[in-house]
């Protein structure tokens, strides 16, 4: 790997103009990397530029308050000298942006940064570690490398941060080694407000929030003698709230049941899709396997898909598979 990141450094040196994008609907680690990596490509004196079909989600939005992603880009305009893909584990996850400038994809240089199980490769460099627990700790890791963790502020710490609590559940899940402590340990003395980063993304929560977990696990159901658990969401039960607020319940309340090897939660977006996320609490259960299924993917133990449907439909097709592997 240690080659990939000097072809990267080389690539960076040589570039003036560069191009940022991660996942569709970004999480922690997906903001957390290419906030940081914008931010230290500025002070590196880059014309820097970070895309998304999306808007940043309000969760994240204290990370900074300069605008940083930008959602109406023509890349064409820009130009890039080389494109950095970063906790993308395909193209098909980098959306629109991608479906509308596969030549300048194919054309320029593509280093794609990540750590997921089923990212096959897609770019011309690709710096791909499944053992890290997430893109922010094997960016923390490529910075090193390249003599760039000198331009870590207390700001490019937090971002990282945030990727590697979100990513790890504030170090509960398995994915979490002693190198990610260790990692943590240093972007603590370089700044970062552990405090804010869990009050804003674990403990903060606004009366819709908790008024929209209330309803959802009023529908809470259990299988297989309790080793299934899961619930629903319609969009009437959102109300007057977005599909955004019901992140955190499938980790906080109903992968937390007692007994319950499997956890999912399927809920119906704003744009008419249905959409899933799988908890193992079994090591030898891969719900990442099971969401590939449905066309998702992920982690062994958290994983996620998309898929358009009937919402019941597609839960009576959902517990068919789990229920073979438990």
């Amino acid at each position: 790997m240690k080659t990939e990141i000097k072809k990267l450094g080389d690539y960076i040196n040589k570039s003036k103009k560069i191009l940022l994008i991660n996942h569709i609907r970004m999480d922690g680690d997906a903001f957390g990397s290419l906030g940081s990596f914008f931010l230290i490509l500025q002070k590196l004196g880059k014309n820097v530029k970070a895309v998304n079909d999306y808007e940043v989600p309000k969760s994240l939005q204290f990370l900074s308050k300069e605008k940083i992603i930008e959602t109406n880009f023509e890349i064409k305009d820009f130009n890039p000298d080389i494109i950095i893909s970063l906790d993308a584990s395909d193209f098909g996850q980098l959306g629109e942006i991608y479906e509308k400038n596969k030549e300048f994809f194919e054309e320029k240089p593509l280093i794609v940064i990540d750590h997921h199980l089923t990212n096959p490769g897609f770019g011309n460099i690709n710096i791909i570690d499944i053992e890290t627990s997430s893109t922010c700790e094997l960016v923390y890791e490529i910075y090193k490398n390249l003599g760039y963790d000198k331009l870590i502020d207390n700001k490019i710490a937090n971002f990282i941060l945030t990727g590697i609590y979100t990513d790890t559940n504030i170090f509960y899940n398995k994915n979490t080694s002693s190198k990610t402590i260790q990692i943590a340990s240093e972007l603590f003395s370089l700044g970062a407000e552990s405090h804010q980063i869990i009050f804003e993304l674990f403990r903060k929560k606004s009366l819709k929030k908790i008024k929209l977990f209330t309803k959802v696990l009023s529908h809470i159901e259990d299988f297989k003698d309790g080793k299934i658990v899961g619930a629903i969401a319609k969009k009437e039960d959102f109300g007057d709230t977005d599909e955004e607020e019901i992140s955190g319940l499938l980790n906080e309340c109903i992968a937390t049941i007692e007994g319950a090897k499997i956890a999912f939660l399927i809920y119906e977006t704003e744009k008419g899709n249905i959409k899933g996320s799988l908890r193992s609490n079994d090591d030898t259960i891969d719900v990442a396997k099971i969401c590939a299924l449905f066309g998702g993917g992920g982690h062994k133990l958290a994983a996620g898909f998309k898929k358009s449907g009937n919402i019941d439909d597609v839960k009576e097709e959902l517990l068919k598979e789990l229920e073979k592997v438990v």
